[in-house]
């Protein structure tokens, strides 16, 4: 009984699917990077980092060692899921300048040439910021190239190179579908044998001629005693003659 509670509170609290996804692109794999780049002077003799990441925003964890980027978590901190940060260093010098390019407030989707993009808004001064997916048909994820251009505002593209997106690649099943169809084939498999052997070789009626029918009737109070448990800080409670 212990044993099923605590498996039941683990799979209550495991997400199953991110909703990093567009269309019948899955982006998953690459949601679990924090992606840099850097470019070298363009004559100001400043160096220009871009850390960002492509659909859960910047955590403490990204910043707590880094050398690169000192007062990137300030900026984590001071702005609601901040997405991509960029970083001004003048060489020998111990100054950093951190600029939030876009924080989670939601994305927005879109296609270009045939390809697809996501744009963070609402960082620094209205800046935002396009991560370009192109097609690499040999790699698994890393950064192109970075740009910068202006209208009302600056807008930062990156371009993120992947396999995902290549032709090919796109027309595999993804992770989450694989997972769907083994589920749904399991619960066919699973109904379809046995029911049929709960009514003919058990002669079981009603809700019994479900498989396991005692541990169906008992899963709303398995999920209750889960969520009890988890919010009383997993710790056991006294029994009393009112528990028992």
């Amino acid at each position: 009984m212990k044993f099923s509670r605590f498996l039941l509170v683990i799979l209550l609290l495991t997400p199953i699917f991110t909703d990093c996804q567009y269309k019948d692109y899955n982006f998953n794999s690459l949601d679990q990077n924090l992606w840099h780049i850097q470019t070298p002077s363009q004559g100001d003799g400043y160096v220009y980092d871009y850390f960002f990441r492509l659909c859960s925003p910047l955590i403490d964890a990204d910043f707590e060692n880094s050398e690169d980027c000192k007062c990137c978590l300030f900026e984590v901190w001071s702005y609601t899921n901040p997405m991509g940060i960029q970083v001004d260093q003048y060489p020998n010098h111990t100054d950093y300048f951190c600029r939030t390019m876009g924080v989670q407030n939601p994305p927005v989707w879109g296609e270009s040439n045939g390809l697809p993009y996501v744009i963070y808004s609402g960082g620094y001064y209205d800046r935002r910021m396009k991560i370009q997916f192109v097609c690499d048909e040999n790699a698994n994820g890393y950064v192109k190239s970075v740009s910068e251009s202006k209208d009302t505002s600056t807008i930062y593209t990156l371009q993120l190179a992947t396999n995902i997106v290549c032709e090919e690649s796109s027309k595999k099943l993804s992770g989450g579908w694989v997972f769907i169809i083994i589920i749904t084939a399991g619960t066919v498999l699973y109904c379809g044998i046995g029911i049929p052997y709960k009514k003919f070789a058990k002669h079981e009626t009603g809700k019994n001629i479900l498989p396991n029918s005692g541990f169906w009737s008992s899963l709303p109070g398995l999920i209750s005693d889960g969520f009890k448990y988890v919010f009383s800080g997993c710790k056991k409670k006294n029994a009393t003659y009112e528990t028992i």
